[in-house]
């Protein structure tokens, strides 16, 4: 594959040994000390989960307006399934960070 442009070689490296390492550099977690009070660890608890379904319900509710027919304008439904799209692709990133995020908030230890 390499020949033909489609993979790039590595000297004494094999593939499995390229995905092994890009592997563990992906899982390397960085640890950050953050200073909340109290109340804010509370608000962010419930804020984080609010936001995703938050997105979710704006998603959902912008697909099922642009399939209505009695817009009156077709602009106005392709509008609508333009602005559903755009909040559906936060989901692969932004939504799964924020995921991870109240994950690690949920399983924080006090003092840790």
């Amino acid at each position: 594959m390499a020949a033909e442009g489609k993979a790039i070689y590595v000297p004494g490296k094999s593939v499995e040994e390229m995905l092994t390492a890009e592997s563990e550099r992906r899982t390397i977690i960085s640890r950050r000390t953050v200073g909340l009070t109290a109340e804010e660890w509370n608000c962010l608890d419930t804020t984080i989960p609010d936001v995703i379904e938050l997105l979710h319900d704006v998603k959902n509710v912008f697909f099922d307006l642009s399939y209505l027919e009695d817009l009156d304008k077709p602009g106005i439904n392709s509008i609508m399934r333009l602005a559903g799209r755009a909040v559906q692709s936060m989901e692969d990133k932004e939504l799964h960070v924020l995921d991870r995020l109240d994950t690690a908030v949920r399983s924080a230890r006090k003092g840790a």
